[in-house]
């Protein structure tokens, strides 16, 4: 591609770093085009790119492809400046207007660090309305079910759920609902699953993990607890205490939807076998941060226990299916790997948890074996003692 395009420095300490960060937009007034002439990422057209060094803001596209939040595509790049060899970085995409045009096919107002991206004449009536639902959520009981049930309606709670555990998982320190934080909902009512007005997350500067890991004054990186972390000059507790997590702790569902997603999470997303190839597609070594991914899960429970006072025992959940081709299992949120037959995670005995098998087209369901002799498709069951299933699919006769 050979086209010319908008450059501007992005960041706000980032600026004082030698390796700058830059803005790229395509604008029809330097090259006839508001979008990139070639297509960057998988199926779509980008009007808008970040250039930026810092690895966790790329990887976490891949580790968390499947879940409900907004993640930017990533392409390895080579930054000349004037000629000359300034670094190599990750070319990532903006979420902007075009953005969620391609990927949501709706409009959207976009939030950044507790402000508009000034892309609309309607800029401050997006602010607004942004300012009122924070206001709204500090000022409420969620433990009453008809609150909770209106949050529901304003908000996409898998997505906020989501973005909050990717956030902890990979050790980001540096956002709060006002700061390194972007969400987005379409301007009003429409066609498509995504046009009804709720709020949704967008993963978004999330490289603490690689910045810390070399202050040693705030211990060993995977020990972190995001959930109640803080040191002197950092606003993160006090934005836990008063914002959307801490509102939202007084309502049981909410409490027991995060927990189960977060093990969700924990079990497939960031287990040491999804996320070792990962990293080695992104040149880095399994043992990267030293060790971080390993030692995470322990701690990671433990944090999750303290965070929503559980007092369960930690059991382990075995699903096996002698013919995976045939069809897929979720378990809660996620969609698990049953390509070698068998699968195996871990869950707090404080909920049940539910498991749905879906058979492929020219194939059924016959029903489930092991732990629970049953018929039905989706089974809601407690891990006391642990549990094995396993799924049956046979061939349509």
């Amino acid at each position: 591609m050979n086209q010319s395009l908008g450059l501007r420095l992005q960041g706000a300490t980032a600026r004082g770093e030698v390796k700058k960060r830059f803005i790229l937009t395509a604008r029809s007034e330097y090259s006839g085009s508001d979008i990139f002439e070639t297509n960057l990422y998988d199926g779509v057209t980008t009007h808008s790119v970040m250039l930026k060094y810092y690895r966790p803001d790329a990887f976490v596209s891949d580790m968390a492809a499947d879940r409900d939040v907004c993640l930017q595509g990533s392409l390895p790049t080579r930054v000349y400046l004037n000629g000359e060899y300034l670094y190599d970085c990750y070319m990532l995409e903006r979420y902007d207007t075009h953005y969620f045009r391609q990927h949501y096919g709706v409009d959207d107002r976009v939030l950044v660090k507790g402000g508009i991206v000034d892309e609309k004449s309607d800029a401050k009536t997006n602010t607004d309305d942004y300012s009122e639902f924070m206001y709204w959520v500090r000022n409420t009981d969620f433990s009453d079910p008809e609150q909770w049930e209106s949050f529901c309606r304003e908000a996409d709670v898998q997505s906020y759920i989501d973005y909050m555990s990717i956030n902890y998982f990979l050790c980001n320190i540096d956002f709060d609902d006002e700061r390194n934080y972007v969400l987005w909902r379409s301007p009003g009512y429409g066609k498509g699953t995504y046009a009804d007005m709720r709020w949704r997350w967008c993963i978004y500067d999330i490289d603490a993990m690689e910045w810390i890991a070399n202050d040693p004054a705030r211990g060993a990186l995977e020990a972190i607890n995001v959930f109640s972390y803080s040191s002197d000059g950092d606003p993160w507790k006090e934005a836990l205490t008063h914002g959307i997590h801490f509102a939202l702790k007084k309502n049981p569902e909410y409490c027991r939807r995060f927990t189960l997603s977060f093990m969700d999470l924990y079990n497939n997303n960031f287990s040491p076998e999804k996320v070792g190839p990962v990293l080695k597609k992104y040149g880095l070594p399994e043992n990267w941060q030293d060790d971080y991914f390993e030692k995470r899960p322990a701690y990671a429970v433990k944090h999750i226990a303290e965070e929503f006072q559980l007092t369960g025992a930690l059991e382990t959940v075995t699903v096996t299916c002698q013919h995976p081709e045939m069809g897929e299992v979720t378990v809660n949120t996620s969609r698990i790997d049953l390509t070698d037959g068998s699968w195996e995670g871990q869950y707090f005995t404080d909920y049940p948890i539910a498991v749905t098998a879906e058979p492929k087209d020219g194939y059924q369901f016959l029903g489930w074996k092991g732990d629970a002799n049953q018929v039905d498709s989706t089974l809601t069951v407690s891990v006391d003692g642990g549990i094995a299933l396993e799924a049956v699919f046979a061939k349509n006769e």
